[in-house]
């Protein structure tokens, strides 16, 4: 009899100790959270849509309704906007051949190499890959299809195709010394962005690259009868960042800006 009453106090506080774990230090309760009230504001996020990167053919089916039916991406099949797992997949899709063939003439239109016979003396030859990619906007419907032709960076040879790989990059105390100045004496601060910055590097190696898969030049078709000479850098490539760093370097020389 004795034991039990013993229990009894102990019960009694466990009961106590659960009942005030609601209550905060000052013996309010906290208002309950209201889980909809993060997701009141105009603004159209992933997060509040249900879309998430990765599922192409979920999304597009899920958020269809939100499309206008006036968007030439709207009657494109969902097989068709998952990326080809192949390049004969790929030239069979209307929407994947002319993305290809945008990003072809806008290296043609930068001078980036020039179709040449294949040296007779031996050769480095890199390879080139296309990567595909859907581009979706935040409500998950299509902003466009993107072809990308890049370099098989793995086959190119030390000494040979490339030198010096190292790029500098700008230093976070660097970039907040700059804003503190500019803060301090009321600078003006204006930010840029270069479109396919890496594409405008001019290269120093003599680098030749096989015909893209898939458009390969109809009176030279086979390879390596015929390959490209890069005059530019190209995504893929070791020395990409450095070429452009060089070029960009130079041209800021010439506007008159000093190296700190």
């Amino acid at each position: 009899m004795q034991h039990r009453l013993n229990e009894e106090p102990a019960k009694h506080q466990l009961t106590g100790e659960s009942e005030n774990s609601s209550l905060n230090h000052s013996g309010v309760s906290p208002p309950p959270h209201n889980a909809t009230s993060v997701s009141n504001h105009p603004m159209i996020t992933r997060a509040r849509v249900g879309t998430h990167t990765g599922h192409v053919k979920t999304i597009f089916t899920k958020h269809a309704n939100y499309m206008n039916t006036n968007d030439p991406f709207f009657n494109i099949a969902n097989h068709d906007i998952q990326e080809p797992k192949t390049m004969k997949k790929a030239l069979q899709i209307p929407h994947w051949f002319n993305a290809m063939r945008e990003e072809l003439d806008a290296f043609h239109k930068n001078n980036t190499w020039t179709l040449v016979p294949l040296p007779s003396s031996p050769t480095n030859i890199v390879g080139s890959k296309w990567v595909l990619k859907t581009k979706l906007n935040p409500d998950g419907t299509i902003e466009r299809f993107k072809a990308r032709l890049i370099a098989r960076g793995f086959t190119q040879v030390p000494g040979v195709d490339f030198d010096e790989t190292f790029s500098p990059v700008l230093k976070p105390t660097t970039l907040r010394l700059v804003i503190a100045l500019a803060t301090t004496f009321g600078w003006p601060l204006r930010q840029l962005d270069v479109k396919n910055a890496f594409l405008h590097g001019k290269l120093k190696e003599t680098i030749y690259m096989s015909q893209p898969p898939g458009f390969e030049h109809p009176e030279h078709p086979k390879h390596p009868t015929y390959v490209y000479q890069l005059h530019k850098s190209i995504y893929g490539l070791k020395q990409a960042s450095r070429a452009w760093f060089d070029t960009f370097t130079l041209h800021l020389l010439q506007m008159g800006f000093s190296c700190s």
